[in-house]
């Protein structure tokens, strides 16, 4: 099994290495150009409209496609955003990934650099064999700290920018700080748990500043974001290849939403900071009225790996305290982001990628110390986990008992869409305000202005401000009659 595995490897890195085929790359180049010709003068640099654009001509052109020349298609989007993936045996309900493991490499760095304004300061008038030399030169810093027993390339990079040599260079800096933006061990991770058990999986190609899986593909915000990449194509490879999961694994005939109960695990790394839900953190928050897994499943998947990471004395090297687990909801840091309950149930920028309400996405945010210091035991520890989650819910009937018998009242009320949860109570905020901070804007689909019920008693929302950021509860007036746990509902 390992070993097909290692070969689907060999084979996507050789595969990946050909030259696209020109035909298809000509035929959207004309597209794009086409495109560009028809539109006014003053919107011919709007990438995003040429791309969305592109993207209207490429849905109606394609739809006569020989099923042959949709997979040439496919394999090639694969081999361009995955740097490995593989598909479970029949039968395996799970997946696991890594989409923030890959490093920059020279190009993306570049890229990336360009965008920013002191550009041309950085490289003398915009000289990228600059870039290139200094990338080289610390490259060969970092393997010879490799050399010196130092495994952790993070750690290797905050100790160079802080070095003698390149503590005063603004160029050294800025490219340290890109490769930087990457998570150790996760990659490996996944790999290592998908080999293990068969279970579908894959890691991304790109870096994340680059071009990021986690977040949304509307063109117009790559630059806010600091991403020089679209991301249409990134998401839609995504679905693609989750289809084929669902095709070949789980035999389901029709393109759509996954019929059978399905567990798509990602791995991420997380910063320890005081307040947090747990050492470990599964990312569970309503978005906009959704949710990106049942809180049921969340549940289930954090007291796992609690009593597993007990049992296998994962501990912690100052007080020898258990490492724990926590669930992440609206409010709390690591909570999740919208592209995933968009996934799940089809918005705007996931028009025809709707996966459904079985489909179950889980965001794990692992520490540094527990990915490099406990990895052997992390990997047989998330192995089981998705082993378990096969046995347990190899059908829709044993999903749905669990969800039911294990459902409580908050559940019911952040499965509709509403925040269940205790609001505090401050002086100086006005009667008749709730004072919500983004994440529960985020959480509610609301804006500032907007109103809100709270037991059915109508409010405004308020921005939240600076001195109560650290309060992660709803805030209303002293002199409200609101108190304790409430449902805040959009109205």
């Amino acid at each position: 099994m390992k070993d097909r595995f290692v070969e689907r490897i060999r084979s996507l890195k050789e595969n990946g290495s050909q030259k696209p085929e020109e035909g298809r790359f000509m035929e959207i180049k004309n597209r794009r150009k086409d495109v560009v010709e028809n539109l006014p003068t003053n919107q011919q640099e709007d990438k995003g409209l040429i791309r969305r654009e592109v993207e209207k001509i490429s849905a109606s052109g394609d739809i006569e496609l020989s099923e042959k020349r949709k997979k040439e298609i496919l394999d090639r989007a694969l081999n361009r955003y995955m740097l490995v993936h593989h598909i479970g045996e029949e039968g395996n309900n799970t997946c696991i990934d890594s989409v923030h493991a890959s490093m920059a490499n020279t190009g993306e760095i570049i890229n990336i650099l360009k965008t920013r304004d002191d550009w041309d300061e950085l490289t003398d008038d915009g000289n990228v064999a600059m870039v290139i030399n200094k990338e080289v030169e610390i490259n060969k810093d970092i393997l010879q700290s490799f050399e010196g027993g130092q495994y952790r390339i993070g750690t290797i990079v905050k100790e160079l920018c802080n070095s003698d040599k390149y503590k005063n260079d603004k160029l050294a800096k800025a490219i340290l700080r890109v490769k930087n933006l990457h998570e150790d061990y996760v990659g490996a991770l996944a790999n290592n748990v998908a080999v293990n058990i068969d279970s579908s999986g894959f890691v991304a190609r790109f870096a994340r500043r680059y071009l990021d899986a986690n977040r949304l593909p509307a063109g117009r915000k790559i630059k806010k974001q600091n991403r020089v990449e679209f991301g249409k194509g990134y998401h839609l490879t995504q679905y693609c290849f989750l289809q084929e999961i669902f095709k070949e694994a789980l035999e389901q005939e029709e393109e759509g939403e996954v019929q059978q109960p399905f567990l798509h695990v990602s791995l991420h790394g997380k910063s320890n900071k005081s307040g947090d839900v747990g050492d470990v953190i599964i990312s569970n928050a309503v978005r906009d009225g959704k949710m990106p897994c049942d809180p049921q499943i969340a549940r289930w998947f954090s007291d796992k790996l609690n009593n597993k990471m007990r049992d296998a004395e994962i501990t912690k090297k100052k007080d020898g305290s258990y490492y724990t687990s926590g669930v992440s909801i609206e409010g709390c840091r690591f909570c999740g982001n919208v592209v995933h309950s968009d996934r799940r149930f089809g918005k705007k920028d996931f028009e025809g990628m709707k996966l459904g309400k079985n489909y179950q996405f889980i965001q794990v945010e692992l520490s540094p110390f527990i990915r490099k210091n406990y990895f052997p035991k992390l990997q047989k520890i998330l192995s089981e986990i998705l082993k378990e989650f096969q046995e347990e819910f190899s059908n829709i009937d044993s999903f749905q008992d669990f969800l039911k018998q294990n459902e409580t009242e908050e559940d019911r009320q952040r499965l509709e869409g509403k925040l269940y949860i205790e609001v505090v109570k401050f002086d100086d905020v006005p009667e008749g305000v709730i004072q919500l901070s983004s994440n529960f804007r985020d959480a509610l689909g609301v804006n500032i202005g907007d109103s809100v019920l709270i037991d059915d008693e109508r409010f405004i929302v308020g921005e939240i401000t600076k001195d109560k950021i650290n309060v992660r509860k709803p805030i209303v007036s002293s002199n409200s009659n609101v108190s304790g746990k409430v449902v805040v509902d959009k109205e």
